[in-house]
């Protein structure tokens, strides 16, 4: 029976749920703009494992080297063994697993490119687009997947479409997820200390987040984004999700947009 593709999801179907494949994402070498990924993939039922990484974006249909900025990889099951692996090409590696155990695929990954496709880190805040830096395993994509994010101290604020896990995120660890692997990488993440303010229409959760160091008046851009909303909802009678993002890149040379399923992402000079 072939699995129903699904790109639409709420929040409350992510609560409590439980994932074979998840991403663990610290920022130990953020001033070098690196973001420090773990990939771990447990139920394996095969010896040999096909990890691709994707050559688009959604919504911006062009061929890219996504993987081009991915370094340091280390390949190795639950016990720490490495394990032989090759590139079968540019974005496909093949992973020999005998013992069919869970695995963990470890790398860096180079985020110094700011823009509304690209993602960016430095020490005070991390912009990360999932499709340029999240590894998918094949035949495996219809599974829920989760996103880990180690929490850095002096960055109190995360905002993402992914969904969250628990109702309270621990001290250390805040965990989102996506019902597939296609959502999953729709979903951009911005975590810091960036502004954001929030509204509701016909019971639906509007969050703006506004990433910048320039002075914005949030409440002037809260009430313009409302009322676009607003017209937009009673000219199709429906908004078609539970919580929508609007993210909002300012600064110098900065312009463009894209959209995803729960949010878009803007960017415009000051």
């Amino acid at each position: 029976m072939q699995t129903p593709f699904i790109i639409e999801q709420t929040d409350a179907q992510l609560i409590g749920s439980k994932a074979n494949i998840t991403y663990e994402i610290s920022f130990e070498h953020a001033t070098r703009h690196c973001i420090s990924i773990r990939m771990i993939i447990a139920k394996n039922t095969s010896p040999t494992i096909i990890a691709k990484s994707p050559v688009w974006i959604p919504g911006s249909y062009k061929v890219r080297d996504m993987n081009a900025h991915q370094h340091a990889i280390r390949i190795h099951d639950v016990n720490g063994t490495p394990l032989e692996w090759k590139w079968l090409a540019k974005h496909v590696m093949e992973i020999q697993n005998p013992t069919q155990s869970d695995i963990v695929i470890a790398y860096e990954y180079y985020a110094n490119d700011r823009g509304v496709r690209t993602s960016h880190v430095n020490r005070n805040h991390a912009f990360i687009m999932p499709v340029a830096c999240l590894m998918y395993v094949e035949d495996r994509m219809e599974e829920i997947h989760h996103v880990a994010i180690h929490n850095n101290v002096s960055w109190k604020t995360i905002t993402t479409a992914l969904s969250p896990i628990h109702e309270h995120a621990t001290a250390d660890i805040t965990l989102y997820g996506a019902l597939n692997y296609h959502i999953l990488i729709d979903s951009p993440i911005e975590i810091g200390n960036h502004e954001c303010i929030s509204f509701n229409v016909a019971g639906a959760l509007h969050e703006i987040a506004v990433i910048t160091q320039e002075s914005i008046d949030m409440e002037w851009l809260k009430g313009e984004i409302k009322r676009a909303v607003e017209i937009e909802y009673a000219f199709w009678g429906d908004l078609p999700y539970d919580r929508y993002v609007f993210f909002l890149l300012v600064g110098e040379g900065l312009r463009g947009g894209l959209e995803h399923l729960r949010c878009n992402v803007s960017a415009v000079e000051p």
